[in-house]
């Protein structure tokens, strides 16, 4: 409890002092220090200090002392005492008058009464409550983490703030939604709920609270809320991470410190620890399950585990229904560095905490598209891939996966807008190795998306049936060579005379061989472009008008885009409309 004027003036040593304004207010007037102090005041009083004077300098001027009362009192000190009977005989009627207008204890004390003995005893008694407070925090410190090893939760923890201040009170996660309350009543229930709708809970701006210089108060937000007033204190792990709230519920409109004793500031402040510790042991308990879950999704989309007996027993400790048709997604985020090269967020926080942000940010809206269209989901991040097995369904499988996509591309945009997202789509399988195939279908699906259609686009594997075919044409050794000695003349003169001969053919291909719609698509004079396939057959030594050196000449450019590396491949493709699309 703090010491006020009221407590001072019950002193025996201040048994012959006298009260002549203000009186009524004592018990309102906290005291944290004492001085003596005499004029001019200047800066040198603070406030909620007990201000001790013989009035030297004012005895011969009333005006003079009237200015320095006046100065204590803008001072915000707790109250002036002033020692009568050396230069000070009568404190005048028109500064009891002042003081009394501003509500401000003035107290007359005998000039016998030494200074120095006030001191002491206010001293004393300030250090006596410090170290009772200190034995008071200490327990409460106490008997909450009591509470978190004793197996409560977050409800135990509200009943016993809110049982020592008398209020309601309700601890949530950052955004808002309840995990332990005290008194909580169906209207605060209700009301709650609307203010999470609006937005106006939790506040993410601290503001400093200028009635009190208790340093709790500059972590503590005020809600005006008629008839209630909401006080935010955050559970914060450290300076960059908010855990959750800590909210206490008041019925008043008086000061802050008025609703919350120094007590319950020091209660809300190991209450906000010990939250603190329970949510750091919950998100343990979950970064391991998330950790379990991620090894074991893993596991089955690379085949590690191949036994089915293993693989149901795992999923069922884990909560997962494997014995549903799964189809594989892979998706691949394409600029999440650019994202974080082009925020603020480079001035404040590392490139692998920021990503770990943002892939939690992925995974969460992955969570509710599955949700919503009631799909049964396994999911994880590798290696900058997000690995998604969805339920699938018999019928419109391919439809469920757009549609799946569409909505959450629509949400990431809204949360993390400008991110770009590459999605490749494997097949469903029914054998004990589905997980494993559908995922490699997904991953050779991303793989051929990016290369030939560019970042920010869908591949499902039952479109690639054309680049899968070159893929598998390139393995045999005696094509590979065949396709390298026609394209490499072709690629080397691109490089150093940067004519364009390979994009230039991928243009006439596409325009079925037709010299003047080439021309006008790559802008160029009919015998610019005469010259270009002139060029092209001297390289090669093939003839564009020979079918088979066409075919070939074809072939191995497309195999030739197809292992080579994307930005190579989407170099020649997407510089212009192609036909391999």
């Amino acid at each position: 409890m703090q010491l006020t004027m009221n407590d001072i003036m019950n002193f025996d040593l201040l048994n012959s002092a006298r009260v002549l304004s203000g009186g009524k207010y004592l018990k309102e007037r906290y005291v944290e220090w004492v001085s003596i102090t005499e004029s001019p005041v200047e800066n040198f009083v603070r406030k909620n200090e007990l201000v001790l004077t013989t009035g030297i300098g004012c005895e011969q001027n009333i005006d003079a002392f009237e200015q320095y009362v006046q100065d204590v009192v803008d001072s915000e000190a707790s109250a002036l005492a002033v020692a009568t009977g050396r230069f000070i005989y009568d404190i005048p009627t028109e500064v009891i008058q002042l003081a009394e207008q501003a509500q401000f204890p003035i107290i007359e004390i005998p000039w016998e009464i030494r200074f120095a003995d006030i001191t002491h005893e206010v001293m004393k008694e300030l250090n006596r409550r410090q170290q009772q407070e200190l034995k008071d925090s200490e327990k409460v410190q106490q008997q909450l983490i009591n509470i978190l090893l004793n197996g409560g939760n977050l409800d135990k923890v509200a009943q016993y703030v809110g049982k020592h201040i008398h209020a309601p009170v309700l601890i949530t996660d950052k955004d808002g939604q309840v995990k332990g309350s005290a008194r909580q009543t169906k209207e605060i229930r209700f009301e709650w709920g609307k203010l999470r709708a609006d937005n106006k809970v939790p506040h993410h701006t601290f503001i400093t609270d200028d009635t009190t210089h208790h340093p709790l108060h500059q972590k503590i937000h005020k809600l005006d809320h008629p008839p209630w007033k909401i006080v935010q204190l955050p559970i914060i792990q450290d300076i960059h991470r908010v855990l959750g709230f800590l909210f206490i519920i008041l019925h008043s409109t008086h000061p802050l410190k008025d609703e919350l004793s120094h007590f319950s500031i020091n209660l809300l402040e190991h209450a906000s620890t010990a939250s603190a510790l329970w949510f750091l042991r919950e998100n343990a308990i979950l970064e391991t399950e998330f950790k379990l879950r991620d090894d074991f999704v893993c596991s089955i989309a690379k085949g590690d585990l191949t036994s089915w007996e293993r693989i149901s027993e795992r999923a069922r400790l884990l909560g997962y229904d494997v014995s549903v048709p799964y189809v594989c997604i892979v998706g691949h985020p394409e600029n999440l560095r650019a994202m974080y090269e082009n925020s603020d967020q480079i001035k404040h926080t590392s490139y692998e905490k920021w990503l770990h942000s943002m892939v939690y940010y992925i995974e969460e809206e992955v969570i509710f598209a599955s949700q919503s269209l009631e799909k049964q989901l396994l999911m994880t991040y590798q290696l900058d891939e997000i690995i998604i097995f969805l339920e699938a369904t018999v019928v419109s499988r391919k439809d469920s996966v757009h549609y799946f996509l569409d909505l959450l591309e629509r949400r990431l945009g809204n949360l993390l807008p400008g991110v770009v997202m590459s999605w490749g789509i494997g097949r469903v399988y029914d054998d004990e190795l589905k997980f494993a195939k559908s995922y490699r279908d997904a991953q050779q699906s991303l793989e051929i998306g990016r290369r030939q259609k560019g970042p920010g686009q869908r591949m499902y594997y039952d479109d690639s049936k054309v680049e899968r075919i070159l893929l598998s044409l390139s393995e045999n050794e005696e094509v590979q060579q065949l396709s390298e000695a026609v394209i490499t003349p072709l690629i080397n003169y691109d490089q150093v005379r940067q004519m364009e001969l390979v994009r230039t053919f991928i243009i006439f291909t596409q325009h079925h061989y037709n010299v003047s719609k080439t021309a006008r698509s790559l802008s160029l004079h009919r015998q610019s472009l005469l010259y270009r396939l002139r060029k092209i057959e001297k390289l090669t030594k093939l003839s564009l008008v020979n079918p088979d050196d066409l075919f070939l000449l074809n072939l191995s450019i497309r195999i030739w885009l197809a292992t080579s590396a994307p930005e190579d491949a989407r170099h020649y493709i997407y510089s212009q409309k192609s036909v391999i699309e």
